[in-house]
């Protein structure tokens, strides 16, 4: 409704206003992942696929699927309102995200699923989950580059190697 008094009934502004609502949940994405994976060209290429895929295309194309959009925008703005109370643990920010979530599940109720992505998340890349049943993927990350900085034995050679030959022999032509 807020399109058809700003725009009238004409699809240019309709199509406009899905194409700046990509584009910012996309620029969103990429700013989530780089906030949560520390790697910022990752981030970048990984939010450029999706930008790109056929099925954010089509959110954007046809019109009257502004609620994908808006639903994926809600969503990552959830996301990021999550990490900030993970990290902070601010009751503001907890609150921030339950209102970002039922924004999004207003759009679209697809995203009663958000909350066990929020528990993967605790998985990975954050690693919050861990204990008997086994270490988080952040934890194992940070042990194998624990592991890496130990130099390793040289790892041992497979097919030909050039071996000594007895006293009074030659090597073979193919040993070289």
């Amino acid at each position: 409704m807020a399109d058809t008094s700003l725009f009238g009934a004409g699809p240019r502004g309709h199509h406009l206003s899905n194409v700046v609502l990509h584009a910012a949940t996309m620029a969103l994405l990429s700013l989530l992942l780089w906030r949560m994976t520390g790697s910022p060209h990752r981030s970048m290429l990984a939010a450029g696929v999706v930008a790109v895929h056929p099925l954010r295309v089509e959110s954007v194309a046809w019109i009257a699927e502004r609620k994908d959009l808006l639903s994926a925008f809600f969503a990552l703005l959830a996301f990021g309102a999550y990490l900030g109370w993970v990290r902070r643990r601010r009751p503001a920010s907890y609150l921030a995200c339950l209102a970002l979530l039922l924004a999004g599940l207003a759009a679209k109720p697809v995203l009663v699923t958000v909350p066990v992505l929020f528990g993967v998340l605790d998985y990975w890349p954050l690693g919050r989950i861990g204990g008997p049943m086994g270490l988080g993927l952040a934890h194992a990350a940070r042990a194998r580059r624990r592991k890496a900085a130990v130099p390793r034995a040289r790892p041992r050679r497979l097919g030909f190697h050039r071996a000594r030959p007895e006293p009074g022999r030659q090597s073979p032509p193919w040993v070289g």
